[in-house]
């Protein structure tokens, strides 16, 4: 099930995230925005991977507390 936070908010993604991983699409700002708004229910503990279709970003490593991601290619 795809969740839209700009749509759906954090109620409706916390409801769908209950014993399920994320796959997270969009490794900018946006997202740098969200994970830090929202450490506080702790969504670093539920993404699984971190895509972007930028060929720039891929490879790169993104840190949220004890949490490392490498952005895939889509």
């Amino acid at each position: 099930m795809m969740i839209r936070m700009k749509t759906d908010g954090i109620r409706g993604l916390l409801a769908e995230l209950e014993k399920k991983k994320l796959i997270c699409f969009g490794a900018g700002n946006h997202f740098d925005t969200v994970m830090n708004l929202y450490t506080v229910y702790s969504l670093q503990d539920h993404v699984e991977y971190l895509l972007d279709n930028n060929p720039q970003l891929w490879g790169a490593i993104k840190r949220f507390g004890p949490k490392e991601y490498r952005i895939m290619s889509l």
